[in-house]
């Protein structure tokens, strides 16, 4: 997948994110939620080819369900560590809005800490959806909405955003480019011939961009832990982003397994699993499992519980 080019998705629940990922890559990867209920539960990676490009869509949560969830966002710059030929953010929002909305802003201000980025806005591409261009006054709405995010950043409501943005040096935006999905209730191949052009633009305009870094760097490493009734043996691991422009970026350590230790007798162990997300044709899917355990050792001839250790993830197939 090296040379495939990556971005990453990002819209709150009911903005039709897995629909224009569908659609774009052609392949009905990504399960459609309704506007209350999301279905993407953890980031899935859909590959395609374009105007004769490899493409990878990370498709992630709906935001609005995916708050605070630090666990997910571990999971996606784990896999924008494993493809240095990232190039784009994708911000998906509905044909109307003006401005970006409070979710959008919590998510995008924990990327930038990850990754501040000074031209991070140039990766940046926004995909308004539900856009009814066949309409008469599409024309006349477009341009109310045009450059309405980069002027709205400007507005009080934005006043910590940006204090952010220049606490970590990144550029406030000068203008974003802009996209517009037709895909309003329309039958899967009827949306795709819908909007053919338009998808061959956007993935146009993340060819053109560079990508965000030309090496990434790996450092695993061990530590013990002695704070709990039980020792824990942590194995970590820190990712070093070498950007094409400015100071390398480090990562914060990420935990990837967790053992446990004990001079206790250990009785048993419990196995725990957790499925995530979904990749693969419709019909032969392979599902990302976390595993977790938990030690049961014999203490003062009482059965008592470790504490629950991740193990890792692996993926299944179904």
């Amino acid at each position: 997948m090296t040379n495939h080019l990556i971005c990453l998705t990002l819209g709150k629940t009911g903005v039709g994110k897995s629909s224009f990922i569908n659609a774009i890559t052609g392949k009905k990867d990504c399960e459609v939620s309704s506007e209350s209920k999301a279905c993407t539960k953890s980031y899935e990676i859909i590959e395609t080819q374009r105007i004769d490009e490899k493409f990878i869509f990370i498709d992630t949560p709906g935001l609005n369900d995916a708050k605070g969830d630090e666990n997910n966002i571990r999971k996606v710059t784990d896999a924008i560590a494993e493809h240095p030929n990232f190039r784009a953010f994708l911000i998906l929002l509905n044909f109307t809005d003006a401005r970006l909305d409070a979710s959008v802003v919590s998510t995008l201000t924990q990327y930038m800490a990850i990754f501040p980025i000074k031209d991070f806005w140039k990766h940046t591409i926004i995909i308004r959806t539900h856009a009814k261009k066949d309409d008469d006054d599409f024309e006349d709405d477009k341009k109310k909405i045009e450059n309405a995010i980069v002027k709205s950043l400007l507005y009080p409501e934005f006043k910590e955003f940006k204090s952010f943005m220049q606490e970590n040096n990144i550029d406030l935006p000068n203008s974003i480019q802009e996209f517009y999905v037709n895909n309003n209730n329309d039958k899967f191949e009827r949306t795709i011939e819908k909007n053919k052009t338009e998808f061959d633009n956007i993935c146009k305009a993340i060819k053109h961009m560079n990508p965000l870094f030309k090496k990434i760097k790996k450092y695993e490493f061990q530590e013990i832990d002695n704070s709990g009734k039980f020792e824990k043996q942590i194995h970590k691991i820190k990712m070093t982003f070498i950007p094409y422009y400015g100071e390398p970026i480090y990562s914060n350590p990420i935990i990837v397994r967790v053992d446990e230790l004990s001079k206790y007798p250990k009785l048993r162990v419990e196995t725990r699993y957790e499925y995530g997300s979904v990749r693969g044709k419709c019909k032969n899917k392979e599902i990302e499992r976390s595993k977790y355990e938990t030690n049961i050792y014999l203490i003062d001839k009482k059965e008592v519980r470790g504490s629950e250790c991740f193990k890792g993830t692996e993926w299944i197939s179904k």
